[in-house]
């Protein structure tokens, strides 16, 4: 793992201590191992360290204020590029100043590829954790100076936990305990929040409530009986209501009223006409005489209408002909246009039975502006086809059966594909990791285990995994991951082009819908279905290009045979009439049947003025009989009317009476109404409140269960949870598994310093402590914290790196902090030594060393000046200034 560049921008402890805005330091030509900063005091030496590592901030556990680190109301950026192997990780922080504080986006690219748009910074750890194998805790064990506190600094629980993060093995329990506690937790607040409300839902007396809902309920029931009287009472007098008005409304009814008060009105003046009528009729004319009368004007009416008619018919046939006339005296004066007719007749009839046998060669008749369109749509849809081509197969059938269906299962396919990706990948990191796994203890069996076989310690057991897949074999299994990681890789591209092919195929579809009935009709269409265009699509010819031109071809030809077929009947007949022609004749008939028509005309005018007289006088004689005869029932229409009056009159005072009794009914039934109304609100205060007691006590019996329940939950989760705490569970047999390995690195290492003068005492990890004993010259001292500053400046560094090689972590670049700084002169040396021994054994390419001395003079380092001091850039030593 090596660190290529780092960039910070707008960071305030860089601009506080360099007065420069912007620093960049780019170490992708150097291949130095060991890169010593050096500066004057406040030059941001520690800064500069603290900020060679992937995330956003200095880590959780260094002493700095991390409150701003980016100067205020200004924009940050750091960036740091990262090489794992072939592979480059480009990270880029953004702190965006919104609202008066900073904001964090965090980035990440992979060989140009960016793995986490959204910028999340949760998403960015996870991904950091998968790809690059570390997580934020790990710099406890990275970074090590008098700014942070590593290991050897934490209480005994904390201790416990760091490691507890470290080991994959308890990963899944340090998640159960983190989960579990949190439940813990609110079910505690839960109970107190329960007991609380148990309290105040009844005021301590749970038994006077029930007792007051009792007496409530009978008062409820009381006052229903009450409501129900006075809505009978109230439904008597509504019915009696509706009676007397008829059913009506009360508006209609006093409407009838006055609407037969205007009739009685109007029936006694007609009854005064009709009186005066009579003595009217003893003086005038008979009846015989006015009916002669009538059939005398009939008569003269009727011929006068007989020679109208006949008259006007004649004069329309006689203007028909005048026209002929006067038309065939024009055409016969010029007889070079008859043969000129004839001649272009011949030449059009030509024309139209060329066009009429072009237009017989495909028997179906569309208009050639359709078809023409249709060649226009059928060119989209080929071009539509081509570019389907270039699909996966398998995704174009799964569109054509499931439509917009697939789509969507496309979409949940690739969050699927997505989530198996990253399994697979982190299987390949727990490979890696137990390739290099050393058995410290056999995996025992536990002979009375009736779950041996299912235990999912022994199934998750590193030692167990590690058999597995030495089964296969380490380089087997490393090609099965890779080849199924291609494969989903391959997958996911072919999932992201669902909904590319389905809007083409629906647009496709959609043209198939409107040209497949025209194909089919001038039989040019191949395919009867709609999916079998995609059988064979590299070579599907779906219709017949030549039988669609042929069949324009044939329909502008049948629209021009139709034109001159037109034009064909005027020439005809045309040539007819200048044909039959003789002018003199014609003339001699057109002055007589002029003559003829203005006596006609004469005629004509003469029965219309006497046709109009005798309508007059008819109409005036069909009148005065019409009302002769309607005055011979007069002294019965007299009589009938006279009744009519008497009863509309007694009609007219019953409703009356009616409408009197109707409002006093009315006014009885509202005043029930009113009582009603009253008892149900008394009724809706008393339900009201006796509800409001029931859904006390309801709260209360449900309060009362829900804080057992809660209770009985809580017993079984302490339990739960005191299994899984890294304190005193099951993953503290981990951690001491563990250390008992690292004993013996951390021994090795801090012999090259201080030989047999200090040796670490088996650590002591129990339920309660987790000390780490040491000896110094033969006195035992019971934890490392008590030591020196030299002494524990090498321990801590000797911790460091031998949790880190018992650990495999691949991300392995150094952050040491002045750590030579409390040594003797003489174990200085004994410093390097350590330090070139792991960085060896680590594997490590690259490591940042702030320091004060001359420790490192005469090895091959890159320098690093945050200050401008004089220092020579030789062969072994490079030079980089901030």
């Amino acid at each position: 793992m090596k660190i290529l560049r780092l960039r910070l921008k707008n960071f305030a402890h860089i601009y506080s201590g360099l007065s420069k805005d912007e620093i960049v330091l780019d170490f992708s030509k150097s291949h130095k191992v060991i890169n010593i900063i050096i500066g004057k005091m406040g030059s941001c030496k520690t800064v500069i360290l603290g900020h060679l590592q992937p995330f956003a901030s200095l880590g959780t556990l260094d002493s700095r204020n991390q409150d701003e680190i980016v100067m205020e109301g200004k924009d940050g950026i750091k960036e740091i590029d990262i090489q794992d192997g072939e592979n480059i990780y480009a990270i880029r922080h953004e702190y965006r100043w919104v609202k008066n504080h900073h904001s964090v986006k965090s980035f990440i690219k992979k060989n140009g590829n960016e793995l986490n748009p959204s910028g999340s910074v949760t998403a960015f750890k996870d991904l950091v954790e998968i790809e690059l194998d570390i997580e934020p805790g790990m710099l406890t064990l990275l970074r090590l100076g008098p700014n942070v506190s590593n290991l050897i600094d934490l209480k005994s629980t904390s201790r416990k936990a760091f490691l507890a993060s470290m080991l994959e093995e308890t990963d899944i329990y340090v998640r159960l305990y983190k989960n579990l506690n949190d439940d813990l937790r609110n079910v505690r607040a839960q109970i107190d929040i329960l007991s609380g409300r148990l309290a105040k839902s009844a005021d301590g007396d749970i038994e006077s409530i029930r007792q007051k809902r009792d007496r409530l309920n009978e008062t409820v029931a009381s006052l229903q009986k009450k409501v129900e009287h006075y809505q009978r009472k109230v439904m008597g007098y509504v019915a009696t209501f509706n009676s007397l008005i008829r059913h009506s409304d009360i508006r209609k009814f006093e409407k009838d009223m006055e609407d037969l008060q205007n009739q009685i009105i109007s029936d006694r003046t007609e009854y005064d006409v009709l009186v005066k009528r009579v003595e009217w009729l003893k003086n005038a004319p008979s009846t015989d005489d006015l009916i002669k009368n009538v059939q005398h004007y009939t008569s003269l009416l009727a011929k006068n209408s007989q020679r109208y008619i006949q008259l006007e018919n004649d004069t329309e046939t006689l203007q028909t002909r005048i026209d002929e006339l006067k038309g065939q005296m024009m055409q016969s004066r010029d007889r070079d246009q008859l043969n000129l007719l004839r001649a272009e007749f011949e030449r059009v009839k030509a024309q139209h039975e060329d066009f009429s046998k072009r237009a017989k060669k495909i028997p179906y008749r569309y208009d050639s502006p359709a078809l023409k369109r249709l060649l226009g749509q059928l060119n989209t849809a080929n071009i539509l086809i081509s570019e389907i081509v270039n699909y996966n197969e398998l995704t174009v059938q799964d569109i054509l059966a499931h439509s917009e269906r697939a789509v969507h299962t496309s979409s949940k396919k690739m969050g699927v594909v997505n989530a198996t990706k990253l399994k697979t990948q982190k299987r390949l990191n727990n490979v890696r990791y137990l390739e290099r796994y050393e058995e410290v203890d056999p995996l025992g069996e536990i002979p009375d285990c009736q779950f041996l076989d299912t235990c999912p310690y022994r199934l998750t057991h590193p030692i167990t995994v590690k058999q597995e897949i030495e089964k296969k074999g380490v380089d087997k299994e490393y090609e099965e991951i890779n080849k199924t990681v291609k494969k989903l890789d391959e997958e996911l591209g072919r999932l992201s082009e669902y909904p590319i092919v389905y809007s083409k195929i629906s647009t496709l579809s959609s043209i198939w819908k409107s040209v497949s009935p025209i194909l089919m009709a001038i039989g040019a269409l191949k395919v009867k279905k709609f999916p079998e265009i995609f059988k064979r699509l590299d070579s599907q010819i779906w219709y017949d290009h030549n039988r669609l031109i042929n069949a324009i071809d044939a329909a502008e030809s049948k629209e021009k045979a139709d034109q001159i077929q037109l034009s064909m009947e005027g020439m005809r007949a045309q040539i007819a009439k200048l044909e039959s022609s003789d002018f003199e004749k014609v003339q001699a008939e057109y002055k007589e049947a002029t003559a003829r028509m203005e006596q006609m005309v004469l005629e004509y005018k003469s029965l219309a003025d006497s046709k109009e007289s005798y309508e007059q006088q008819l109409n005036d004689a069909n009148a005065e009989l019409s009302r002769r005869m309607s005055d011979l029932d007069i002294n019965t229409r007299i009589e009938n009317l006279s009744r009519k009056i008497q009863e509309e009159t007694k009609q007219y005072e019953t409703m009356k009476r009616d409408l009197k009794d109707a409002e006093q009914c009315r006014a009885n039934g509202d005043l029930c109404e009113q009582k009603r109304l009253d008892a149900k609100r008394q009724l809706e205060v008393a339900m009201e409140e006796a509800q409001s007691l029931s859904n006390t006590i309801a709260i209360y019996n449900a309060t009362s269960e829900e804080l057992r329940h809660c209770q009985e939950t809580q017993n079984k989760l302490r339990l739960i949870v005191e299994a899984v705490s890294s304190s005193k569970g099951i993953p503290l047999v981990y951690i001491q598994l563990f250390m008992r390995s690292c004993r013996s690195i951390l021994n090795h290492l801090i012999s090259n310093v201080f030989g047999d003068q200090i040796e670490v005492a088996p650590f002591v990890i129990t339920e309660d402590e987790f000390r780490i004993p040491y000896s110094i010259n033969g006195t035992a001292v019971d934890d490392i914290a008590k030591a020196s500053q030299g002494q524990r400046a090498i321990i801590s560094l000797a911790l460091s790196f031998a949790l880190m090689q018992q650990a495999s972590a691949r991300y392995n670049v150094m952050l040491l902090d002045e750590m030579d700084g409390p040594l003797y002169q003489a174990d200085r040396q004994k410093f390097i030594d350590i330090l070139f021994k792991q960085i060896s054994a680590i594997n490590a390419e690259q490591i940042f060393v702030v320091s004060h001395n001359n420790t490192f003079d005469g090895h091959s380092v890159n320098v690093i000046m945050t200050t401008e001091e004089n220092v020579e850039d030789t062969g072994a030593v490079t030079v980089m200034r901030v």
